[in-house]
């Protein structure tokens, strides 16, 4: 009898073993190919190849347009306990002139 309890033991371990043995979840994903060497030549956007250089870029230094700057309309913001209320006015917009004379634009984003 005890035998039999034995050979019972010994099967559900068994058992319990191949279980374990498997795998779960999804299985990993399979090694992919390298990337074969290749040459080239790197442009910046705006770039023509017939100009001859330069494009694109904004020439230092830059000066600020005098009276170029736009406001978002005023806000007030209380503090949280309400002792004090302050007056904000986001900048929404500035213009700058660059070292060759192009306007730059720098535009924010409202809060």
């Amino acid at each position: 009898m005890a035998d039999v309890l034995d050979k019972a033991a010994v099967k559900a371990l068994r058992e319990l073993v191949r279980q374990e043995a498997k795998p779960s979840g999804p299985l990993p994903p399979a090694p992919s190919r390298a990337v074969p060497a290749q040459t080239g030549v790197a442009r910046p956007a705006g770039l023509r190849q017939d100009d001859g250089g330069g494009g694109g870029g904004i020439a230092s230094p830059l000066s600020e347009v005098p009276g170029s700057r736009v406001y978002y309309a005023p806000q007030n913001v209380t503090t949280t306990d309400g002792a004090i209320i302050f007056r904000i006015e986001a900048l929404k917009e500035i213009q700058f002139e660059d070292a060759n004379g192009e306007t730059i634009t720098v535009q924010f984003q409202s809060s």
